[in-house]
């Protein structure tokens, strides 16, 4: 029911550094609240997109609350509350861009594939780039500095490495850049009537989401990586998720997510290759839950999940997409202890061996 396409944010940053935005609401914009691409150290406080008191407006943006991309350094989003916009209230991530193209011993053509990154700059001078596997999401090259990259035109652009091009950076790999990835930091935040999901987190930065409120129809938070559809890149490296409040998420499974925690790279045979995210903790949160689902997750080497309480409601019917309250698989080194949870919440799946939740 949105009248056109997403092209007017209420706020764009772009090559920008050291933003503070205080005391702010966005009530409605033709397009995201605020787009961030390629700017660095930002912070949002009581910046809020949220529907304007005493009005019978049923939306507030037409879609993400804020969405982050290419960004470095740290984001830091406190005490913001973000309403019944179209999409998802945040979004940080890179972007995969196809080698299209070698040009040179140096350089390469690469391709930028999702319509809404179009024009986007993949890379600068004195960045390091490196190639992934579109399959398995892994690098297949060591990271190499960038002499130069130079716009074409809003498909393709031409990057120059200083010296000659790591071995594996063929037509039909994909390029991420390894300098422009942000740490991410939330706290005190509230999401709720919105559409779509939580926080979509992809950064191999240092993320932590802390005594937020999350109500949404998808999964609360969403960890994927894909070279497929999105293109929306950064393998996590370190996130905590804790003492954060859930209240009845997920309840348009599985369009939006299969749990309230959804860890989906987009790899079709994850058990064949190494993990791609690492050090997802799960903390001291309370989960105010109708259905069986929590926690949905593949490709993960360092998975906590300890002293969450897990309350049963009956705000929905129950869609049983699930059959275990955590389900995990092609996963390493996982922990799962001093958790309060109702008895039908207590079985959970890891690879095919059924557990019984601490």
């Amino acid at each position: 029911m949105r009248f056109g396409r997403r092209e007017n944010p209420g706020f764009f940053l772009k090559n920008s550094s050291g933003i503070q935005i205080e005391d702010v609401a966005v009530y409605h914009a033709p397009g995201m609240g605020l787009v961030a691409q390629r700017s660095e150290n930002i912070t949002l406080q009581r910046f809020d997109v949220r529907l304007k008191p005493g009005i019978d407006r049923v939306f507030s943006a037409t879609a993400d609350a804020v969405h982050f991309t290419n960004c470095r350094s740290l984001i830091r989003m406190e005490h913001c509350l973000f309403e019944n916009q179209l999409d998802d209230p945040c979004n940080v991530h890179g972007i995969y861009a196809k080698v299209e193209q070698v040009l040179s011993e140096r350089s390469v053509a690469v391709k930028l594939m999702e319509k809404m990154t179009k024009g986007v700059e993949m890379a600068d001078a004195g960045d390091w780039m490196q190639a992934i596997d579109p399959q398995s999401l892994l690098a297949c090259s060591h990271a190499a500095e960038v002499e130069s990259a130079d716009l074409i035109n809003s498909d393709f652009q031409v990057i120059r490495f200083k010296e000659k091009r790591p071995e594996g950076l063929e037509p039909g790999r994909f390029l991420e850049n390894r300098t422009w990835n942000p740490d991410l930091n939330v706290r005190h935040c509230t999401v709720r009537a919105n559409r779509a999901r939580g926080f979509l987190i992809t950064t191999p930065g240092r993320v932590v989401l802390e005594h937020n409120t999350i109500n949404a129809p998808g999964a609360a938070v969403k960890i994927s990586g894909d070279a497929n559809s999105w293109y929306e890149s950064g393998a996590v490296k370190d996130v905590t998720t804790r003492n954060n409040r859930f209240l009845a998420c997920n309840y348009c499974c599985p369009d939006w997510g299969k749990a309230v925690i959804d860890i989906d790279p987009e790899i079709r045979h994850p058990e064949l290759y190494e993990c791609y995210h690492s050090n997802i903790r799960i903390e001291n949160n309370i989960f105010e839950t109708f259905d069986l689902g929590i926690v949905s997750g593949h490709s993960v080497d360092g998975f906590t999940f300890r002293n969450n309480r897990i309350i049963r409601t009956d705000d929905y019917p129950a869609h049983g997409y699930m059959k275990h309250s955590i389900e995990l698989k092609a996963v390493r080194n996982v922990d799962i202890a001093g958790n309060e949870a109702p008895e039908q919440h207590r079985s959970i799946l890891i690879g095919n061996e059924i557990h019984r939740m601490d």
